[in-house]
């Protein structure tokens, strides 16, 4: 299993989730979609909440979630792009294997830290001190 957005040196993507004598639980897509719907109502609460208890039970999951919620955040909506960067940062907030497998995927850290630059318009760049110009340059 390869890492995220182009990164193949993920430490988590192999990792096996504990061995269970019952059936194993597994991630509730539903809710991962759900939180992530192109509507224009916010994510409730509730609903982040269960995504995280659904990848703390499932860490080995993780790449999976990882990689469907950087899609959304690659996609063209707004609201899809939105909600998936709230998704990810609850989960990276609240789930230590999910924050790490999220660390060591540096491709999918690069998208996630130019959608969080803000945009650079050329009449932002007029507005400019000098002393910003000299350091940007």
């Amino acid at each position: 299993s390869t890492c995220l957005a182009g990164s193949s040196n993920c430490v988590w993507a192999n990792r096996q989730g504990p061995q269970i004598a019952h059936a194993p639980f597994m991630v509730n897509w539903i809710h991962l979609q759900n939180a992530t719907s192109p509507d224009n109502r916010p994510t409730p609460g509730w609903l982040f909440n269960e995504v995280v208890q659904d990848v703390k039970r499932c860490p080995k999951d993780c790449p999976d979630v990882a990689e469907y919620l950087m899609q959304c955040v690659c996609c063209d909506q707004l609201n899809i792009q939105l909600k998936a960067v709230l998704c990810i940062k609850h989960l990276s907030s609240e789930d230590v294997t999910f924050q790490q497998y999220m660390q060591s995927c540096h491709g999918a850290l690069k998208i996630l830290d130019d959608i969080a630059a803000p945009p650079l318009v050329p009449q932002a760049r007029s507005l400019e001190s000098q002393d910003v110009k000299i350091v940007r340059e």
